[in-house]
């Protein structure tokens, strides 16, 4: 009467062992997943939620020698330029979460607003085609795109976009329910 099941099926055992390790390898790489999701951004930005609000800083203004020059090896999917700027072309320089976000005019005479991929890149090895693609790049002015990224309380706005563009992602071969593309970004 133990409830101790001794894998006799070699069959079923096979397949709860892959079931079992395909949740595991989502559950490590949705822990991780919030870490990198500021690594989508292809440039570094401190902002306030990178700041400690415990530890004191005094600022000092003397000279410094110059830092030793830092070599690291990452790794990460290349990105399509063109396909950045035609989903901000696409967008006619709106933003997809509100269009009435206004943003600074650049000097090429276009409101300023950035493109953010959806579901981020560093999720690529979860599916079988690119991320990089039009269906899942948006354009979104800076509040919300670092919103995204740093802010708490997002749900409406994820479901805005992803409402937008789940028929389109799926045409380009991206299959993901809302849940998951929500874990992304935890």
């Amino acid at each position: 009467q133990s409830s101790v099941w001794y894998a006799d099926n070699e069959d079923l055992r096979n397949e709860i062992i892959k079931y079992i390790t395909e949740i595991d390898r989502r559950r490590i790489h949705f822990v991780k997943q919030r870490a990198l999701i500021e690594q989508d951004d292809e440039e570094e930005i401190i902002s306030t939620s990178d700041i400690n609000n415990d530890t004191p800083y005094v600022p000092e203004y003397k000279p410094i020698a110059i830092s030793k020059k830092k070599t690291t090896e990452s790794s990460s999917y290349s990105r399509s330029t063109s396909k950045k700027k035609g989903a901000l072309k696409t967008a006619n320089y709106l933003c997809n979460i509100n269009p009435n976000h206004k943003s600074f005019i650049t000097k090429n005479g276009h409101p300023y607003m950035e493109a953010h991929h959806l579901i981020p890149l560093n999720a690529q090895d979860l599916f079988k085609t690119s991320l990089d693609v039009d269906a899942n790049i948006v354009c979104l002015c800076p509040l919300c795109h670092r919103k995204l990224h740093y802010g708490e309380n997002i749900d409406s706005e994820l479901k805005k976009l992803y409402d937008e563009r789940k028929e389109l992602l799926k045409l380009s071969g991206i299959d993901a329910s809302f849940d998951e593309v929500k874990e992304f970004y935890k």
